[in-house]
């Protein structure tokens, strides 16, 4: 965070965006979860990134550009890293 707005480190968004392109070849996070490890995709932590959270990071509005408070969310200040589309398209598979 930065002057009340988030700020997007490049790198880490390349990795998002990529655990999303990933969703929608594979449709199944096991199968993000393999195909990341096989690429060498790590957790900020550097561990191996987990089911749990893969499902907990393609569910987060904060990568479209919104933010969620309680049940709710709402347009953010920071630009989206996932466009509409793709969030979209990932959350009705994930249903």
């Amino acid at each position: 965070a930065k002057d009340r707005t988030l700020v997007i480190l490049e790198a880490e968004a390349e990795s998002v965006r990529t655990f999303y392109r990933l969703y929608l070849k594979h449709r199944h996070v096991r199968g993000v979860r393999d195909e990341a490890e096989h690429l060498g995709l790590r957790s900020k932590t550097g561990a191996i990134i987990q089911a749990g959270a893969l499902y907990t990071l393609l569910k987060n509005p904060v990568y479209v550009g919104r933010i969620k408070h309680k049940e709710k969310t709402y347009p953010g200040l920071h630009p989206p890293i996932v466009d509409q589309k793709t969030w979209d398209r990932v959350q009705q598979l994930l249903e």
